[in-house]
């Protein structure tokens, strides 16, 4: 604790300085556990996020995933715009508003359909 200072300070000197049991002993930087320096320095200005270094058919599965998920939720909306539609009166302005939105409802989800077939076939054709 120092000496000098007023009390926040001499607090927050101590604990930024502080050990906090393993790794490096500043506050804010990650233990590495089992690699050394030059490890450190050899993965500089490389991409280590799990789904680059997992392999491109775990990235392509990943992709996959996130458009079966867009997918589902297009859907739901196209049924909650076509039961906005049916309940609409005949003829009526409302009818002609819900008829644009599952339109454009309809059109989003053809267009996630596409989106998930080809990431189906990438996925499909990718070669290990």
């Amino acid at each position: 604790m120092v000496l000098s200072g007023s009390k926040r300070t001499s607090r927050l000197a101590s604990y930024m300085n502080g050990d906090f049991g393993g790794g490096c002993k500043k506050a804010g930087l990650l233990p590495q556990v089992g690699r050394t320096a030059a490890i450190s320095h050899a993965f500089r200005h490389t991409s280590q996020t799990l789904i680059i270094l997992k392999g491109r058919k775990y990235e392509l599965n990943y992709h996959l995933q996130i458009a079966i998920k867009s997918l589902a939720d297009k859907q739901i909306v196209v049924d909650e715009a076509q039961a906005i539609y049916d309940a609409a009166e005949v003829g009526s302005g409302a009818q002609a508003i819900a008829l644009t939105s599952l339109n454009l409802a309809k059109t989003q989800r053809d267009a996630a359909q596409i989106v998930k077939n080809t990431a189906q076939t990438a996925y499909d054709n990718v070669v290990e």
